[in-house]
């Protein structure tokens, strides 16, 4: 680097002063979940609707030298007793994709407006699940629902976890793909 100059060191330790980044030891650990949280979409591909919006404002944050990207007071917002937590892995299906699949659905015949507030299902796709109908949307995924009501947490979770093999054997997917990121408090309270 022949134009670097003794300025240039001072600038990048101006910029990238430790004593800023020894401020995250005083996180708390939803905070700090947050923080890395947001930090993954640095990583993510694609990425969907406002997430790059989110990763650009986010980049410019730090390199304008702020690297907290989630302000305490909007903690609230992200609390998970306002709003539902969505955890690693797992999606919650947002309008815009609802809305999308539904116009999908209809340019393909599977269900058809028939007028004001009428609409009719092709009888050949009824009961059959939105992966199976649309299999070209759902080449890593799986779309479900959760009846919170129908048993305890470790029930839910033993259901789940005992029909991943199946579902990743009929989508072709590893049972340890090699892009996993395995992220989550347990993994904040290793580190």
């Amino acid at each position: 680097m022949q134009n670097w100059d003794k300025s240039h060191t001072q600038e990048l330790n101006k910029w990238f002063n430790i004593e800023t980044y020894k401020k995250f030891e005083n996180l708390s650990l939803h905070l700090l979940y947050h923080e890395l949280s947001a930090r993954t979409y640095f990583f993510k591909t694609p990425l969907i609707g406002n997430e790059e919006l989110f990763v650009t404002i986010n980049r410019k944050k730090i390199y304008n030298g702020d690297p907290f990207l989630v302000p305490p007071g909007r903690l609230g917002d992200l609390d998970p007793f306002y709003r539902l937590f969505q955890p690693p892995h797992l999606v919650l299906p947002t309008v815009d994709r609802v809305a999308q699949l539904s116009i999908v659905l209809m340019q393909r015949g599977i269900f058809t407006w028939q007028g004001y507030n009428q609409y009719g299902l092709n009888e050949y796709f009824e009961d059959t699940p939105i992966g199976d109908a649309v299999p070209d949307f759902f080449d890593r995924t799986v779309m479900f629902e959760v009846d919170l009501a129908s048993g305890t947490d470790e029930e839910i979770a033993e259901s789940l976890k005992s029909v991943l093999p199946q579902w990743r054997k009929v989508r072709h997917m590893p049972s340890d793909p090699l892009e996993s990121i395995r992220f989550g408090y347990g993994t904040i309270k290793k580190l």
